[in-house]
């Protein structure tokens, strides 16, 4: 009986979430946790939602008992090595992560893995203009190219990225994956300037675009 009542809590706290009724899914969350304290799902539902409000505490708190509760629960581990490497703490990112099987090392700004490239989704729930990026870490990725005003991202700047890939970019023969931009993780000091060229045939243009 108290299985199927944090059950169907935990199912209309999802439901509530869809619908953009976060404190409501919130409250119904944390009901299912209290009438079924051993459960995983609910705790780990309160930690992608404080995931997505960039509460990276919260969701360290909750997908650390998600993961204590379900071992195997791989969702979980990786929000909180997400988190973890939101909040700097470098202990627990190294440690999540080499149990998700990726090996990682200490580095000059935390840990670091061998670079990589991919690309990220600026601002996926606005623009959502793709760019080019070096992965540094499961869930960081610098900016390699140069962003459009508009996204209010700079060339270098190191975001933090969401953990499944959500689509592809294909450069020669190659995919690379494309991540969603969680929040900005250190800004970079480069600034964006955008300039309006006129000109009166279509000779100029040709010689800009060859690079001459």
């Amino acid at each position: 009986m108290m299985d199927f009542l944090a059950e169907s809590l935990n199912d209309i706290g999802n439901s509530a979430q869809n619908r953009g009724k976060h404190k409501c899914a919130k409250l119904l969350y944390r009901s299912a946790t209290i009438v079924r304290p051993s459960w995983s799902s609910p705790w780990y539902n309160l930690g992608l939602q404080a995931k997505y409000q960039g509460d990276w505490l919260a969701s360290a708190l909750f997908n650390e008992r998600a993961t204590l509760l379900n071992p195997d629960d791989e969702a979980s581990w990786w929000n909180l090595g997400i988190a973890a490497t939101a909040l700097r703490d470098w202990r627990t990112a190294q440690r999540v992560w080499k149990r998700c099987g990726i090996e990682v090392d200490e580095g000059s700004d935390g840990i670091s893995m061998p670079s990589v490239t991919a690309c990220v989704r600026l601002n996926p729930n606005s623009s959502g203009e793709v760019i080019w990026g070096t992965r540094i870490d499961p869930a960081r990725i610098q900016i390699r190219n140069v962003p459009l005003p508009s996204s209010n991202r700079r060339y270098r700047d190191i975001v933090l990225n969401d953990g499944a890939s959500t689509g592809t970019r294909t450069a020669g023969d190659q995919q690379y994956p494309v991540f969603d931009e969680l929040a900005i993780w250190y800004p970079s000091k480069y600034s964006t300037f955008q300039s309006v060229l006129s000109m009166n045939d279509g000779g100029g243009r040709a010689a800009l675009d060859s690079g001459m």
